[in-house]
């Protein structure tokens, strides 16, 4: 901050989103900062303590563009077949854990309590995720697949399909996932509904199988 460099931190203000500290109060202890959760055009100060931040350094000379288009590939694969990281499930071991607590009834006996309420927008939060994520995959593939090689391009582009299918499969099953400000008046999300979700998961989780291995088979 003295050095006149903002620094981009996690959990300012409110909940876990990114935000901006460009200032500093009482030695440190306060950190003035701006977040999407400002309610006034001025910057104010941190409600709590970032758990992450990313001070800006010394600016080098960027990797070549066709290495970082294959790390890209290299890393999506990395995260699909990596089972955790710590203590967080990751890529097909996630998907399984994610779907075989949508079948776990018991987890969902107190739905209507305040944990109960939490699973529904938790649910909603990572099935939105996934979907936008996928959207972006399919357009990413598809916006480079021309600076490989015809073989690896003809694998990439059929991943791009794939995750294109996922996308499709996830929008057109999105009402069986909804925030609870979407359920009507009285309602909640049950179990007819975690069933129909699982059941597009599992397919889901099958055409993401496919599309690594397209990617795999790219590079």
């Amino acid at each position: 901050i003295d050095a006149g460099k903002p620094v981009v931190a996690i959990d300012l203000k409110v909940v876990p989103d990114w935000g901006v500290i460009t200032g500093y109060q009482d030695g440190g202890k306060t950190l003035i900062c701006r977040t999407y959760y400002a309610e006034a055009e001025e910057y104010g100060a941190a409600e709590k303590w970032p758990w992450l931040a990313a001070v800006i350094g010394v600016k080098n000379e960027p990797p070549a563009r066709a290495d970082t288009l294959k790390h890209s590939l290299e890393q999506a694969v990395e995260l699909a077949r990596t089972e955790e990281y710590g203590e967080y499930l990751s890529g097909f071991a996630a998907m399984e854990r994610w779907i075989n607590g949508l079948e776990d009834e018991a987890l969902f006996a107190n739905h209507d309590s305040p944990t109960g309420t939490s699973y529904t927008h938790i649910n909603a939060w990572i099935y939105y995720g996934l979907m936008h994520s996928r959207q972006s995959a399919a357009r990413y593939l598809q916006s480079i697949q021309s600076e490989f090689p015809p073989e690896s391009a003809a694998h990439l582009s059929r991943a791009a399909e794939l995750y294109g299918e996922i996308a499709v499969l996830l929008e057109e099953n999105r009402v069986y996932a909804p925030y609870e400000w979407e359920l009507p008046e009285g309602g909640s999300w049950d179990a007819a509904m975690r069933k129909a979700e699982v059941q597009a998961l599992r397919q889901v989780l099958e055409l993401e199988r496919s599309a690594v291995a397209e990617i795999e088979a790219a590079l």
